[in-house]
């Protein structure tokens, strides 16, 4: 019989050699270890470190595989854990090792894939399309994206309540923002909205802005589907086509005020463009 520690090593071991072979520095957490043991550093094309950083927690054991859906694995988490792991300051990564066939599957433990389960605590789906190989660190690579989040600090003494206020006045401006839009557009008598020339208004790159620094990434991209869901709404309703997303975020830049960053946007495009059609549900 294998003794627990084996089994957890050789979780540990599979996942730090898909990270070498990607090129990735690793560092074991073996002191003080809470919900996190190993830190991932990105490199360069010459390998030298980035100071770019993740956290990853590994499981292994086929009880963790005990709880399967049509599309992976519930993982529960404990109350402390989801909260240390959403107030971590890296982005944390979630691995599950299946040592019975080798295979070791990952999930970002962020706000927009926690979801609360009946009796109040929390879990996360880990997807069986998702498994951690070397190519996987392509896509997990962006999580550590450097960005110059330079918080107002507004919302900073209770953010919870904040956040429920502050989503719904900013989808109600969003909608006010492309029906100005729409109309503004129609000022000359021809409709200039179109999936070639339209990009989001300057307030409306405020409130994104404010929400990805304020709150996170996928309150920014909230605003930006529900806003331009509004927008798409007004133009079907006079037989005009429909703005695509991928149009919207060509112009992206154009958007954003000028205290934000080439990193703060590029980061937000690319995390926009990578989950808006999970979000949406439907094709961008």
């Amino acid at each position: 019989m294998v003794n627990q520690w084996h089994k957890e090593e050789a979780g540990v071991l599979a996942v730090q050699m898909a990270a070498h072979t990607a090129g990735l520095i690793s560092r074991d957490q073996t002191k003080h270890d809470f919900g996190i043991d190993l830190q991932f550093e990105l490199t360069d094309d010459r390998g030298d470190g980035t100071g770019r950083l993740l956290a990853v927690q590994i499981k292994t054991g086929k009880s963790y595989f005990s709880n399967p859906t049509t599309d992976g694995w519930w993982f529960y988490i404990s109350e402390r854990h989801a909260r240390y792991w959403l107030n971590h300051s890296l982005p944390v990564i979630l691995a599950l090792h299946d040592d019975r066939n080798e295979a070791t599957y990952w999930v970002r433990v962020a706000s927009d894939t926690i979801e609360s389960t009946e009796t109040g605590g929390s879990k996360v789906l880990v997807p069986s399309g998702q498994v951690l190989d070397e190519s996987a660190f392509a896509h997990i690579a962006r999580f550590a994206e450097r960005r110059r989040s330079i918080s107002t600090g507004t919302f900073v003494d209770t953010p919870g309540r904040h956040r429920v206020v502050m989503k719904e006045a900013m989808e109600a401006a969003a909608r006010d923002d492309a029906r100005i839009a729409f109309e503004l557009a129609q000022g000359t008598g021809t409709l200039m909205v179109t999936d070639a020339t339209y990009h989001m208004g300057d307030p409306m790159g405020r409130y994104v802005l404010t929400a990805y620094r304020e709150f996170d990434e996928f309150l920014a991209l909230v605003l930006v589907v529900n806003h331009l869901t509004s927008l798409n709404k007004l133009l079907e309703s006079v037989n005009e086509p429909c703005v695509r997303l991928q149009a919207l975020l060509k112009g992206f830049a154009m958007a954003m005020p000028n205290d934000a960053h080439l990193d703060e946007v590029e980061h937000l495009k690319q995390y926009i463009a990578l989950n808006a059609a999970t979000y949406w549900g439907g094709a961008i």
